[in-house]
Order: C-alpha cells, then sequence, then structure tokens
C-alpha cells in the first residue's frame, strides 16, 4: 500500500466519517458562520469595512486520529480531502480549500509533511543531487521527531501495530536518507543508528498509560510503550556514554521495518542507584541511595530530591517507592540525564551479548548486568563532582 499510495497520481481521502458505513458524499457546511459587517472611518477619512466572525467551530477530523491513515496522506503526492465542512486540494506546494474560501483546515490536525525531494525517485541514484547533504540530513531528522509525534498521538485498533503502522513511511525515509555518512543508517525498532545514543532519551508526553501485557518491542525502544512519544534530538555533543551494539531480532526477515520479537542494547555508562519516589504525578521525587542507605543531604531541591523522573508506562515499579537503577547518558551546564531502569532477574547476558563486549573491551570474565527501561530522569541537585567520576560499567538493556 505504501508504494500505491506515493505513485499514485492522487488520493481521495475521505477525512470526516467516523466509520465506514458513514459515507463522505453530503453537503458540507462552513466552518466558519458568515461574517457580519460593519462600515466604519479610518484615520485617514477612507470608509473601510469590519468583518465580525464568531469563530470557528471545527473539530478534528476523525481521519486525522487513525495511525494507520497518517501513511496515506503523508505518501501521497496529491490529495483530495473530503473534510466535515469542505473540499481540499493537497500536495507539495499547496494546501487550499477547493473555491478558495478561507479556513483551508483545522489548526489542530497537524499533517506532517515530507521534503519535497523524497518524491523524486532520481534521487535514489545521485543523492548529492540534494542540496547540501547536511541540510537534507537535517531535514530529515527533524521530519522524523515530527512524524513520530504526530502518528504516537493516534489511535489503532490493535495496538500490536505501534511499529508496523508506520513501517511505509520508515522504508521510505531510509530509502532517501543521505549517504553522506560513513554507514547506512540501521532501523531499530522505532530508533536509527545514527541517531544513538542520544534518540534513546525519548519521553512520553502528557497521559501515561499502562505498559503492555503482550511484547512488542525493547524497552529502550517507544514501540514498547503506548502514549504520544517526544523523540530525542541525535545531539552527541552532550553524551558521556557508548553504545557498543544495538540489534532487533525481526519477526519476518522480509519485513525489516515491522514487527520484532527482541531486541538487545549493549551500553557502557556510569550506573547510580536511587530510591524513586512517584507521589508527585508525572514527575518524581529522585533520592541518592548512599553505602550507609542514608540519604545524601547536600545540594538537595526543596523537598530534598536529587532530580526527577519521567516515567515511561504505569506499572508496578511506579506504582509505589522502591529502588532503581540510573544510566548517565549524558551532562549539561546545569544536569545530569539519563535513564531509569531495573534490573531484570529472570534474563541473563546471551552468549552473543558476552561475544560483543569481549571484542570490543578486548577483556574477559566481564559482569554484565542485564536491565529493562523505565523513564528518564534529569538531576539537577546531584553532586555533580561525585555523580560524574562514578566508574562505567557494561550493562545490558532488553
Amino acid at each position: 500500500m505504501r508504494d500505491i499510495f506515493h505513485h499514485a497520481y492522487v488520493t481521495i481521502i475521505a477525512a470526516c466519517p467516523s466509520k465506514v458505513s458513514d459515507g463522505f458524499l453530503r453537503d458540507r457546511r462552513p466552518g466558519f458562520p458568515a461574517p457580519s459587517t460593519l462600515p466604519f472611518r479610518t484615520p485617514d477619512g477612507a470608509l473601510g469595512t469590519m468583518f465580525l466572525s464568531h469563530g470557528t467551530d471545527l473539530r478534528p477530523e476523525p481521519v486525522n486520529s487513525r495511525a494507520w491513515c497518517l501513511e496515506e496522506r503523508v505518501l501521497s503526492p496529491r490529495s483530495l480531502v473530503y473534510c466535515s465542512h469542505t473540499l481540499q486540494y493537497e500536495c507539495q506546494t499547496e494546501h487550499m480549500n477547493i473555491d478558495r474560501a478561507a479556513d483551508p483546515r483545522d489548526v489542530r490536525d497537524d499533517i506532517v509533511q515530507l521534503p519535497s525531494w523524497v518524491f523524486h525517485d532520481r534521487f535514489l541514484s545521485s543523492p548529492f543531487m540534494v542540496p547540501g547533504i547536511e541540510d537534507a540530513e537535517r531535514t530529515l531528522d527533524k521530519t522524523w521527531g515530527k512524524i513520530i509525534s504526530c502518528y504516537t498521538q493516534r489511535t489503532l485498533t490493535k495496538p500490536g501495530d505501534r511499529l508496523i503502522a508506520v513501517s511505509g513511511l520508515v522504508q521510505k525515509l531510509h530509502q532517501h536518507w543521505p549517504k553522506g555518512q560513513e554507514e547506512t543508517p540501521v532501523y531499530h525498532a522505532g530508533l536509527w543508528s545514527h541517531h544513538l545514543p542520544g534518540c534513546l532519551m525519548w519521553t512520553v508526553s502528557r497521559r501515561k498509560f499502562p505498559r503492555p501485557a503482550t511484547y512488542r518491542s525493547p524497552s529502550w525502544s517507544w514501540g514498547a510503550v503506548d502514549g504520544e512519544i517526544q523523540y530525542a534530538t541525535r545531539d552527541v555533543s552532550n553524551m558521556i556514554c557508548e553504545v557498543h551494539c544495538c540489534r532487533t531480532f525481526l519477526a519476518r526477515e522480509e519485513h525489516p521495518y515491522g514487527k520484532v520479537i527482541g531486541g538487545m542494547l549493549i551500553l557502557r555508562a556510569m550506573v547510580r542507584r536511587a530510591i524513586w519516589d512517584p507521589e508527585n504525578g508525572n514527575f518524581f521525587e529522585l533520592h541518592e541511595v548512599l553505602a550507609a542507605g542514608e540519604y545524601h543531604s547536600e545540594e538537595q531541591g526543596d523537598d530534598g530530591e536529587i532530580g526527577y523522573v519521567t516515567a515511561d508506562a504505569l506499572e508496578p515499579a511506579s506504582s509505589s517507592v522502591g529502588e532503581v537503577y540510573l544510566a548517565i547518558l549524558m551532562k549539561t551546564d546545569m544536569t545530569v540525564r539519563g535513564l531509569v531502569m531495573e534490573r531484570d532477574s529472570t534474563t541473563g547476558p546471551s552468549a552473543n551479548t558476552v561475544e560483543i563486549v569481549e571484542q570490543k573491551e578486548t577483556a574477559f570474565n566481564l559482569k554484565i548486568e542485564t536491565f529493562r527501561r523505565l523513564g528518564t530522569f534529569t538531576a539537577p541537585f546531584c553532586d555533580r563532582g561525585i555523580w560524574l567520576s562514578t566508574p562505567s560499567q557494561v550493562l545490558q538493556i532488553i
């Protein structure tokens, strides 16, 4: 279907019906009430006209709440969109009502637009025809972030389709990502290899949902949870960790952008133990644990906190005070940030994991602990000298 949309001359989008049996060929109701007019005298004495309107009562179109429908809208080079209030035409350079009336769209229906050169297959064979490889790559980076935000706000009838319903856009971007790098980017269940390790700092915006009971992807991937995702920057200038290996195991090898049945991330980072107190809503207190089991007393916030946590999901680990592990990924002038994890006692490092680490470290008998991601943290009140002098260790996140 992704190829059908991409190569279609025009796609007809039934944006207004809530279900397939509603139909979409009906009279349209204007989005704006008819304005009232009032004459008025301008400062220079001329007679002008003022238009008064109560505003719009438009609601987001039902099609824009469906995750599977994002691909048809973004991949189609031209579309006729049957909205609730009008018929619209959309292409790479225009978005307009057919009668050129005002109110071209509801501002709440934020549709992502691919760069125009993505629609020209000649760039596949000659990517340097794109003006400025760095600019093109930066544009696609921003586009991918917008796609993830827009896509993850939408609903799925089958939550297990979380990674599958965006796979067409993934394939299209993978084809066109400029090859001005040392290696071609690799897709890992929602994350790109050339964005690592920065993209590990993705967060769930607004409402949190229970963690799915059925496995969808590794915990370090946003595909493992529900809710709107804020994709993290690919900026690595402040990163103080190292990714040794990132790997996903596909459900079907012929579908490299679809469902996965497993994955691992081998990371070298500084790890701190902490107590997570989740009673303050979306942002949780973080208290440092000392060897004696007492809280650190220096440079704490007003409530004694060391920092704050943004949870990925509603789950047992976020229901009561408990011990967690903090993998420090980055530092800034004001804070340190990273991943909140719990130890996974059921799954140890595989033989492949040990082999990868031994090849990287040229060392043997390494103790590799296995963790699962719970969220992200920022620690503005920590003792940076102590935290950043923590010895690094190799860990596996699954």
